[in-house]
């Protein structure tokens, strides 16, 4: 079975590097990604199946990002990930179609655990609409 590749957009490059290291352990494909414009670059190439997007970036902001995404791809699963969850930007991100919003990483902390999850779950979101489109192309 092909791996699915996974997006990280941080716009922390020490950041980004942990992340990918850990996430391929986990048996994905990752593609950094420094910024929004890149992201969503990538998201209308079609290089990326799921989404691990930082909320809080320069320039252009993970919500703002998230916007931009949705008007490409509906189906695309998104994890975002904050150092600072407020409820206003957990509600918003819900209605665009977050899967999960997730504390961002810090030392002794419990997020791995939760991202770890949430990517077995959109990976399971993607694949279950790739084979749904494939069965609808096929008949």
């Amino acid at each position: 079975m092909e791996k699915v590749n996974v997006l990280l957009v941080d716009d922390e490059r020490d950041f980004r590097n942990i992340m990918k290291r850990k996430i391929e352990l986990w048996g994905y494909n990752v593609i950094p990604i420094s910024n929004g414009k890149k992201a969503i670059d990538a998201v209308r190439s079609g290089k990326g199946n799921i989404v691990v997007l930082d909320y809080i970036m320069p320039k252009m902001d993970g919500l703002s990002i998230l916007k931009e995404i949705r008007k490409i791809n509906l189906q695309i699963p998104v994890i975002m990930l904050t150092a600072h969850p407020d409820e206003k930007s957990i509600n918003w991100a819900k209605r665009l179609g977050v899967l999960a919003f997730i504390p961002k990483f810090k030392v002794g902390s419990d997020a791995e655990s939760r991202l770890k999850p949430a990517l077995k779950m959109a990976k399971e979101k993607f694949l279950a609409y790739k084979v749904n489109s494939a069965f609808k192309k096929n008949r």
